[in-house]
């Protein structure tokens, strides 16, 4: 058996930080127990396994409870009854005058040991009761856990609600002093934001928040806050708005809804430091979610809110700065933070939303950095009406997307957040680098076929890169979770007459495929209504070759108009009336050689998975081009 280590139990209970005994303590797990879903989990979707251990250090015994994350370990069994642990990282509560460890970060030294037979539970020898701090083992911030001195006075802001009509008495402060009033529902909209003046009790960093923890401060930063959004469904209307909070540890999302939201909106304002505490830790939904955390906080009756005025380390803002030459080597969708010079920007234009049908204000820039790449990014709404591009100023923006439109371009998001000069070392280096090069900059640009320089992705191994036909079969491309895109170049040797287009809907917006009736009339579904005649739309299959191999390649309609020169309505008249005429217009493309940009991935019809190869651009060949990346890659070798 692994060495318990004795005596750790007790050194965590009295909060002994300075024992060694403190540190990554081994110690056995005597018995595992799942824990019934709650109803906020109930609420919020599938339910997450939770598992209460109880363990021993070969003297005292002590709760414990598993972080969600390692669930998994109970669930394959790696960890199980008699299992010895090393506990890495783990932080204390106390529930009904019982001491629980949250185990965050542990290590399985022993799947099965001898069981210890006899332990003392901490609590018959140490007074718990609610005077446990939540400490932190192994983190920095452990040092912030410290009580507040008798002589603090400040005041905390309760977001619970109460009647317009009804007094609220002044609520306790629990950082010492007497409390402000409440914001409450007949004042939704203060903006006296009380303020503290003084480090509350067991201040904690982000980075450790996990749903079985009580009793907790954060101190951070609102680096985001995003405008009041609504929505109307089914069941009701409604109304949230979010901020990110930020510390030295890391980032976390908020969340307000409805009175909540009214109470607090104008509480928080971007770039000030709060002090927030009894707020609701749960999964975070990652589909909502652009900050890099497991859980997320819901800001609800029960949350104190407190403004921090003394100088503190929060940082402003964290970026991890993806350059823009490696852009291909992201996924699309991907959220990254960019920083760039603007070098062109665009007027202001209006679109139509497909799926709204409401007006949308873009407006398109393009970003330039010291790898000499240049990108465009679009703006939306407000960021695009206000935007000024004098003196091209130096952009850092925080969660922007990755899109594979044109290549590779980034577009912001009603999350992203954007400065405007910072001041940071990155933008002085940048700014500095461009007054320096910029009217000697040999800029590269993103195309559909890769970069200009030739037609290749920089780094030569993106997923959108080029390749011959038989790589992409050797390579086993779109057989993966996700598709994977490729460009290729081929001769077109067969084009399929029969199935090469569709009757589809030629209402406004929709493209279904419309089924004829008896009357001669054709009905489509989505939109339950009938029509005179369809609208035809091409969904062709051809077969290209190149040296390597030949692929079979399905193009839709834009693309098919393109290679053959003749709509699919007139095409499909063609057909019907000159058998002949349509041989040779559907055979337009053959035996010419395209620049195909493609994407492959895997399907099931019929209960049989088949590789999709569907072709988004097919672009002539420029022989100058072609010649020029034959001959850079021959001097590559």
């Amino acid at each position: 058996m692994s060495l318990l280590t004795k005596g750790s139990v007790l050194a965590i209970a009295k909060k002994d930080t300075n024992n060694p005994l403190h540190a990554s303590p081994v110690m056995q797990v005597l018995t595992i127990r799942r824990l019934p879903p709650n109803a906020n989990q109930a609420a919020n979707g599938p339910a997450v396994d939770r598992f209460r251990l109880f363990l021993t250090d070969g003297v005292h015994s002590v709760h414990g409870m598993l972080a969600s994350q390692l669930s998994e370990l109970v669930t394959s069994e790696k960890i199980q009854a008699n299992s010895i642990i090393r506990l890495n990282q783990f932080v204390c509560n106390v529930v009904k005058e019982k001491l629980f460890v949250v185990l965050l970060q542990l290590e399985v030294l022993e799947k099965s040991a001898t069981p210890i037979t006899t332990s003392i539970p901490v609590e018959n020898v140490v007074s718990i009761g609610g005077n446990v701090a939540t400490t932190a083992n192994n983190s920095p911030y452990a040092s912030s856990t410290v009580a507040s001195p008798a002589t603090n006075t400040g005041s905390t802001l309760s977001s619970g609600i109460s009647s317009a009509n009804t007094a609220s008495p002044r609520p306790a402060n629990p950082y010492g002093g007497q409390a402000s009033p409440a914001v409450t529902g007949g004042n939704p909209h203060s903006t006296n934001v009380p303020v503290a003046s003084g480090p509350p009790p067991n201040v904690f960093p982000i980075k450790s928040l996990n749903p079985y923890q009580n009793k907790w401060t954060i101190r951070a930063r609102v680096t985001q806050k995003s405008d009041m959004r609504f929505w109307h469904n089914s069941r009701g209307d409604g109304k949230l708005f979010s901020v990110n909070l930020l510390d030295e540890s890391g980032e976390i999302k908020a969340t307000a809804f409805n009175e909540m939201a009214d109470s607090l909106v104008n509480v928080f304002e971007e770039g000030k430091v709060y002090y927030i505490s009894n707020a609701r830790v749960s999964l975070a939904r990652q589909q909502f979610n652009t900050v890099q955390n497991d859980y997320e906080l819901s800001l609800d009756r029960g949350t104190e809110v407190t403004l921090c005025v003394e100088p503190t380390s929060v940082p402003t803002v964290k970026f991890n700065f993806v350059a823009l030459d490696k852009l291909m080597e992201r996924e699309k969708d991907n959220m990254v933070d960019i920083i760039g010079v603007v070098k062109d920007c665009g007027e202001v234009t209006t679109l139509m939303s497909k799926t709204t049908q409401r007006p949308l204000i873009k407006r398109d820039i393009t970003l330039v950095d010291t790898s000499e790449y240049a990108v465009r990014m679009t703006m939306w709404g407000k960021d695009a009406e206000n935007f000024s591009a004098s003196d091209h100023p130096v952009l850092a923006i925080k969660s922007v997307k990755v899109s594979d439109f044109g290549g590779r371009s980034l577009s912001m998001l009603r999350s992203s957040a954007m400065s405007t000069n910072p001041d940071i070392p990155e933008a002085h280096r940048l700014r500095g680098w461009y007054d320096a090069n910029q009217h000697q900059l040999r800029l590269k640009h993103y195309t559909n076929a890769g970069t200009e320089m030739g037609g290749l992705a920089s780094s030569g191994t993106s997923r959108d890169s080029r390749k011959n036909m038989a790589q992409v079969r050797d390579e086993a491309l779109g057989e993966g979770d996700k598709p994977d895109y490729f460009t290729v170049r081929g001769t077109v040797t067969y084009v399929k007459s029969e199935n090469f287009a569709y009757p589809a809907c030629p209402g406004e917006n929709c493209q279904k495929k419309v089924v004829e009736t008896g009357d001669g009339s054709w009905r489509c579904e989505k939109c339950d209504q009938s029509y005179p005649a369809p609208q035809y739309r091409y969904i062709m299959t051809l077969n290209a070759c190149d040296h390597a191999g030949q692929l079979w390649l399905q193009c839709f309609n834009e693309v098919a108009e393109q290679l053959v020169g003749i709509p699919a309505n007139e095409m499909h008249l063609l057909q019907q009336s000159d058998e002949t005429t349509f041989k040779q217009a559907i055979g337009t493309p053959l035996l010419k050689t395209y620049l195909f940009r493609c994407k492959a991935k895997m399907e099931a019809y019929n209960d049989t998975r088949k590789t999709r190869y569907s072709i988004f651009t097919a672009t002539p060949i420029d022989f100058v081009q072609e010649s020029n990346q034959l001959i850079q890659a021959i001097e590559s070798f």
